[in-house]
Protein backbone atom coordinates (compact mmCIF):
# COMPACT_ATOMS: atom_id res chain seq x y z
CA UNK A 1 0.00 0.00 0.00
CA UNK A 2 2.67 2.34 0.73
CA UNK A 3 4.20 1.67 -3.22
CA UNK A 4 0.70 2.55 -4.18
CA UNK A 5 0.51 5.77 -2.24
CA UNK A 6 4.07 6.42 -3.63
CA UNK A 7 2.94 6.37 -6.75
CA UNK A 8 -0.46 8.13 -6.17
CA UNK A 9 -2.36 5.16 -6.80
CA UNK A 10 -5.54 3.95 -5.23
CA UNK A 11 -6.84 0.75 -4.32
CA UNK A 12 -9.92 0.35 -6.09
CA UNK A 13 -12.33 -2.46 -3.98
CA UNK A 14 -9.32 -4.19 -2.34
CA UNK A 15 -9.52 -5.28 0.91
CA UNK A 16 -7.11 -3.54 3.32
CA UNK A 17 -7.06 -6.25 5.86
CA UNK A 18 -6.77 -9.17 3.68
CA UNK A 19 -3.96 -11.57 3.97
CA UNK A 20 -0.93 -10.79 1.59
CA UNK A 21 2.03 -12.55 3.00
CA UNK A 22 0.33 -16.06 3.63
CA UNK A 23 1.89 -18.94 5.41
CA UNK A 24 5.50 -17.69 4.29
CA UNK A 25 6.05 -14.04 5.56
CA UNK A 26 9.90 -14.82 5.47
CA UNK A 27 9.49 -14.94 1.69
CA UNK A 28 7.30 -12.66 0.79
CA UNK A 29 7.99 -9.31 3.56
CA UNK A 30 11.24 -8.54 1.96
CA UNK A 31 10.05 -7.60 -1.60
CA UNK A 32 7.44 -6.10 -0.33
CA UNK A 33 9.81 -3.39 2.23
CA UNK A 34 12.24 -3.44 -1.11
CA UNK A 35 9.30 -2.41 -3.54
CA UNK A 36 8.04 0.07 -1.09
CA UNK A 37 11.60 1.81 -0.96
CA UNK A 38 12.14 1.69 -4.71
CA UNK A 39 8.72 3.17 -4.97
CA UNK A 40 9.47 6.38 -2.88
CA UNK A 41 12.89 7.04 -4.81
CA UNK A 42 10.66 7.60 -7.50
CA UNK A 43 10.51 11.20 -9.47
CA UNK A 44 7.94 13.00 -7.80
CA UNK A 45 7.19 10.29 -5.12
CA UNK A 46 6.97 13.20 -2.59
CA UNK A 47 5.31 15.60 -4.39
CA UNK A 48 1.55 16.70 -3.65
CA UNK A 49 -0.92 14.67 -2.68
CA UNK A 50 -1.60 10.97 -1.91
CA UNK A 51 -4.32 8.56 -0.90
CA UNK A 52 -2.49 6.79 2.78
CA UNK A 53 -4.13 4.60 5.07
CA UNK A 54 -7.59 6.32 6.05
CA UNK A 55 -7.14 9.51 3.70
CA UNK A 56 -5.19 12.05 1.77
CA UNK A 57 -2.02 12.73 3.21
CA UNK A 58 0.72 15.12 1.85
CA UNK A 59 3.02 12.50 -0.01
CA UNK A 60 6.08 13.73 2.03
CA UNK A 61 4.53 13.00 5.28
CA UNK A 62 3.32 9.71 4.06
CA UNK A 63 6.93 9.24 3.06
CA UNK A 64 8.15 10.20 6.15
CA UNK A 65 5.50 8.26 8.27
CA UNK A 66 6.38 4.66 6.42
CA UNK A 67 10.06 5.32 7.26
CA UNK A 68 8.87 5.62 10.69
CA UNK A 69 6.36 2.81 10.57
CA UNK A 70 9.34 0.44 8.63
CA UNK A 71 11.75 0.68 11.83
CA UNK A 72 9.52 0.98 14.40
CA UNK A 73 7.52 -2.55 13.64
CA UNK A 74 11.18 -3.51 12.13
CA UNK A 75 12.40 -3.06 16.00
CA UNK A 76 8.82 -4.35 17.48
CA UNK A 77 10.14 -7.58 14.74
CA UNK A 78 13.61 -8.18 16.16
CA UNK A 79 13.16 -7.56 19.52
CA UNK A 80 9.98 -10.03 20.10
CA UNK A 81 12.19 -12.83 18.24
CA UNK A 82 15.31 -12.08 20.24
CA UNK A 83 17.33 -10.61 17.29
CA UNK A 84 18.54 -6.81 17.33
CA UNK A 85 18.05 -3.75 14.49
CA UNK A 86 20.84 -1.99 13.66
CA UNK A 87 20.02 1.52 11.68
CA UNK A 88 22.65 4.54 11.24
CA UNK A 89 22.76 7.71 12.69
CA UNK A 90 21.00 8.93 9.91
CA UNK A 91 18.09 6.86 10.39
CA UNK A 92 18.00 6.67 13.39
CA UNK A 93 17.85 10.65 14.03
CA UNK A 94 15.40 10.78 10.76
CA UNK A 95 12.66 8.42 12.80
CA UNK A 96 13.63 10.71 15.70
CA UNK A 97 12.63 13.86 14.59
CA UNK A 98 9.08 11.73 13.15
CA UNK A 99 8.25 10.31 16.58
CA UNK A 100 8.54 13.86 17.82
CA UNK A 101 5.98 15.34 15.54
CA UNK A 102 3.55 12.33 15.60
CA UNK A 103 4.07 10.74 18.98
CA UNK A 104 2.28 14.08 21.25
CA UNK A 105 -0.20 13.93 23.86
CA UNK A 106 -3.45 13.60 21.71
CA UNK A 107 -2.23 10.09 20.12
CA UNK A 108 -1.62 8.45 23.59
CA UNK A 109 -3.73 6.32 25.32
CA UNK A 110 -6.37 3.48 25.30
CA UNK A 111 -7.23 2.73 21.34
CA UNK A 112 -4.41 5.36 20.41
CA UNK A 113 -1.43 4.39 18.46
CA UNK A 114 1.04 5.45 21.21
CA UNK A 115 0.98 4.90 24.80
CA UNK A 116 2.71 6.86 27.58
CA UNK A 117 6.05 7.73 26.89
CA UNK A 118 9.09 5.55 28.26
CA UNK A 119 11.44 7.48 29.77
CA UNK A 120 15.36 6.90 28.28
CA UNK A 121 18.84 8.59 29.27
CA UNK A 122 19.87 11.55 27.47
CA UNK A 123 22.65 9.72 26.08
CA UNK A 124 20.60 7.04 24.20
CA UNK A 125 20.67 7.20 20.53
CA UNK A 126 18.33 8.66 18.26
CA UNK A 127 16.30 5.25 17.98
CA UNK A 128 15.88 4.74 21.55
CA UNK A 129 14.48 7.99 22.32
CA UNK A 130 12.43 7.19 19.48
CA UNK A 131 11.33 4.24 20.66
CA UNK A 132 10.42 5.44 24.13
CA UNK A 133 8.34 8.35 22.95
CA UNK A 134 5.96 5.55 21.09
CA UNK A 135 6.02 4.34 24.80
CA UNK A 136 7.88 1.34 23.82
CA UNK A 137 11.29 0.22 25.92
CA UNK A 138 14.15 0.08 24.35
CA UNK A 139 15.56 -2.43 26.52
CA UNK A 140 12.73 -4.88 26.13
CA UNK A 141 13.00 -7.95 24.60
CA UNK A 142 11.61 -11.34 24.43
Amino acid sequence: MTAMAARKQTMEGGDPGADIVGDSPASVIPGMVDGGVAAWQEDGATDGKTQFGPGEYDAAMAAQITLFEEVVHGWDLAAATGQTLDVSSEVGDAVLEIAQMLCNDEQRGEGKPFRTEVSVADSASSLDKALGLTGRDPNWSA
